[in-house]
């Protein structure tokens, strides 16, 4: 993922992740403007205020938040409200179907 209105480059996920962690990471992106970030152990985390998902190593906050790991999600119901799953849902059923899938012979 790329910004537009800085220089910066960031890796989505920083290995393999799970689906409701990864489509939580676009809808943070896509509805705040926020990047989780990375612990020393590589683990994807996000800080969450009473406004929302913070960037806490870039912006100073005084008010509390609570740090949560991305990869602690399976289910789009156990993501945290500050994201409206609602817009990940489609993408979360379509990609999560059980059955395998064969690529059009041509």
């Amino acid at each position: 993922m790329e910004y537009e209105d800085r220089d910066v480059t960031w890796q989505l996920t920083a290995g393999p992740a799970n689906l409701a962690g990864a489509l939580f990471t676009v809808g943070l992106y896509m509805q705040h403007g926020v990047t989780p970030q990375i612990d020393p152990e590589g683990r994807m985390f996000i800080a969450i205020g009473d406004d929302g998902p913070v960037q806490v190593f870039e912006e100073t906050t005084r008010d509390p938040v609570e740090y949560v790991y991305i990869d602690a999600f399976r289910t789009l119901e156990e993501l945290p409200g500050c994201v409206d799953a609602d817009e990940i849902e489609r993408a979360y059923r379509r990609l999560s179907q059980d059955r395998p899938r064969e690529l059009p012979s041509g």
